[in-house]
């Protein structure tokens, strides 16, 4: 699949000697083809046994609720890494489809017959096995079971000109007396469609395993044919690893912008000579997800977004080519509530879509009524990564989307319709998703993001289903900036106090009253203070607000007036005189002591204050540490000159150290202007060692 919209367009050739149709058409108004894409029962999908499964056997999928609403958490790489899904329904309607045919591009079927043209009609059920069902599979096969065992089952009619098309060594004579020439033939052309399943999962055609993080395995499969009056059926008995990954990459392909994960499908399609009518219905897992909206105060909230499924980067020969490749080095902010990353910028674990829609194309999800359950993050205990979250009831309705109404000035003639009453959102081609999200100006975290990594950032549309009522707010703690852990006695310190919500969000519009007290009655503290809004926002500066008129620990409190909001700031260490840099710890990462030659290292480095443990390290150093070496002039690489932030706290791992010629050094680290501070290390610079193993006398002895 390729960037920016979706679609491998004729870079690889297809098995039947066409080029792929990409996605990444956007038809104007004249088009022929239609499609509507209508989703629907989200939060309504049952889980099969299957889920269970695979968290038996991967602890990836963890259902939350054997009832509606029907949840699950899905755990990613890296640890801590949860994000709570919901599955739906999804209903596609296509006609006239010219990029399907049976004349050039039949997608779902090989073209390795001599003609071409005719009729294929499909009738399909995919979905994954239980154990029960697996019992009549081979015993072997049936061990596999793990979850993501999937069968595709139905019948594919042929008549004439379609068999001669598809099936490989038949003509006319044959089709005339197909069912004696099966007898013979059947198995070959078993092999060769269930083979081209095979290659077409592969790369560099669809490519599946970026997303699938597998191969395609043909666990077992036949194919049985018989003529019945004037058509050939076969008869479909598949049971594979990742033929949902192929169907996923066959709709992109053809026609469908997004790629989805699809279970419990039911597929009809009538494939002409030169156009297609394709009728799918099937349930969508990872359909939405919880998060918090975009939009400021950020609330809990269901999201929908266009996305492809590939999530590994590219590694040639064997996986060509990704969708992931452009976004793996840039990071996102994670607002999935029960993640160990919440409100962090990490790197991507997904690939972004857009959902483009040609004329006579719609996009319309219909969301539920009733209460619903909305996620609020609960931060991990103390020495534990994984968080939890917190679940309130409310009505849904579309808080947020990008495109929206608004914009259907800059979309014409393609429209956006919410519908709160109706509880649905329309969004009506031809809209290019991905110029629209490109070129906005409507929507700054979109835009900014946008300039910030030169890609799409996240899905569109990106539908926020909110809580229709919304969650009252109110200050449920005092968060105090601006004390250093080590402040000088009798100095004045600024501080500034913000009032936080429930949420962990900034209450801006705070009224009432903080009162500050301590362990200690030798600090002068501010007065109670009430929040204006117009003046603070919730957030208040106090300049000399606090003065330590005492040595050793101090402990600040902030409580509200009249309320429940506090806060708290401890391990305050009060010291006699500013600190001062005194010296430095140097170490060397090499194996057991020893560098290699020619081989880049890091060094850690720790800075030291006048003060005793536990409080020496001076995490306030805002210094520079310079590195020398009596190595030769030229046969070494320092690392640069550091200059420390307080956002360092003492320590640095800075890399860059390299030495060109065996033997021991001394590197020396000294602050730039106070220069008795200094430390230094001997290093030991060696070659790499080799071992050469080698077998031998193999089944020559006795």
């Amino acid at each position: 699949m390729a960037m920016p919209i979706g679609g491998l367009l004729g870079l690889v050739g297809h098995d039947n000697a066409v080029s792929p149709r990409g996605a990444a058409h956007i038809q104007g108004g004249g088009g022929a083809w239609s499609v509507d894409y209508l989703w629907y029962d989200m939060f309504n999908v049952p889980f099969g046994e299957w889920w269970n499964w695979r968290w038996v056997y991967y602890g990836t999928e963890q259902v939350m609720s054997n009832s509606y609403p029907y949840m699950f958490k899905h755990y990613a790489p890296p640890e801590g890494n949860v994000k709570v899904y919901a599955n739906s329904r999804l209903n596609i309607t296509a006609r006239n489809m010219t990029q399907i045919s049976m004349d050039e591009n039949p997608e779902f079927l090989p073209l390795h017959g001599s003609a071409r043209g005719g009729t294929a009609v499909i009738d399909w059920y995919m979905q994954y096995l239980t154990s029960d069902e697996m019992k009549r599979y081979p015993s072997n096969t049936a061990g596999w079971l793990d979850g993501w065992v999937i069968s595709l089952n139905g019948t594919v009619t042929l008549d004439e000109e379609a068999s001669l098309s598809v099936i490989k060594g038949l003509d006319s004579v044959s089709f005339d007396n197909f069912n004696t020439w099966w007898q013979t033939n059947g198995t070959d052309v078993s092999n060769d469609i269930t083979g081209w399943l095979t290659r077409e999962a592969a790369g560099p055609r669809l490519n599946i395993y970026p997303a699938y993080y597998g191969t395609f395995q043909m666990l077992t499969g036949s194919i049985a044919g018989v003529k019945v009056d004037d058509k050939v059926v076969l008869t479909y008995d598949i049971v594979t690893w990742g033929m949902e990954a192929v169907m996923m990459r066959w709709l992109h392909e053809a026609f469908m912008p997004t790629e989805w994960w699809f279970e419990d499908m039911n597929f009809h399609a009538v494939i002409g000579p030169e156009m297609t009518t394709l009728d799918i219905d099937t349930a969508v897992a990872y359909a939405l997800y919880a998060f918090d909206t975009i939009q400021e105060p950020r609330r809990p909230c269901w999201v929908f977004e266009g996305m492809y499924q590939d999530v590994l980067p590219s590694a040639p020969p064997d996986v060509p080519y990704s969708d992931f490749d452009v976004y793996q080095d840039w990071r996102y902010l994670k607002a999935a509530p029960g993640n160990a990353f919440y409100n962090q910028m990490m790197y991507y674990d997904y690939t972004p879509g857009a959902w483009n829609l040609s004329a006579n194309e719609t996009l319309t999800l219909n969301y539920p009524s009733g209460q619903l359950p909305f996620l609020v993050h609960v931060p991990a205990e103390p020495g534990d990564i994984y968080a939890s979250t917190a679940a309130t009831l409310d009505t849904m309705s579309v808080r947020f989307s990008e495109p929206n109404s608004a914009e259907n000035s800059e979309i014409a003639p393609g429209t956006v319709s919410v519908n709160n009453t109706a509880r649905n959102v329309v969004f009506t081609g031809p809209i290019d998703m991905w110029d629209w999200a490109n070129n906005q100006s409507s929507y700054d975290d979109l835009k900014d993001n946008w300039t910030r990594i030169d890609l799409l950032p996240h899905g569109v549309p990106w539908v926020e289903l909110g809580m229709e009522h919304g969650l009252p707010r109110w200050a449920a703690s005092f968060n105090l900036t601006g004390v250093q852990r080590m402040p000088v006695v009798n100095t004045p310190v600024n501080i500034t106090v913000t009032v936080l919500d429930n949420y962990g969000q900034i209450l801006s519009d705070y009224t009432g009253t903080v009162r500050f007290t301590s362990n200690r009655s030798d600090i002068d503290l501010p007065a109670d203070y009430t929040f204006d809004p117009a003046v603070d926002g919730g957030k208040h500066k106090f300049t000399d607000g606090i003065t330590f008129q005492g040595l050793g620990y101090y402990q600040i409190n902030m409580s509200a007036v009249g309320g429940n909001a506090t806060g708290t700031y401890t391990d305050i260490w009060v010291i006699p005189e500013p600190e001062e840099v005194t010296g430095f710890q140097l170490s060397v990462l090499g194996v057991k002591g020893i560098v290699i030659k020619g081989l880049s290292t890091s060094v850690e480095v720790t800075v030291f204050n006048q003060y005793p443990s536990p409080h020496n390290v001076f995490k306030g150093y805002n210094g520079t540490a310079e590195f020398s070496t009596d190595a030769p002039a030229g046969t070494y690489t320092l690392p640069p000159n550091a200059t420390f932030s307080p956002a360092n706290e003492g320590m640095a791992t800075l890399s860059g150290l390299l030495y060109d010629e065996m033997g021991s050094y001394i590197l020396t680290v000294t602050d730039q202007l106070n220069t008795s501070a200094t430390e230094s290390v001997t290093v030991v610079v060696s070659v790499q060692s080799e071992i050469d193993y080698r077998l031998y006398d193999m089944f020559e002895q006795p």
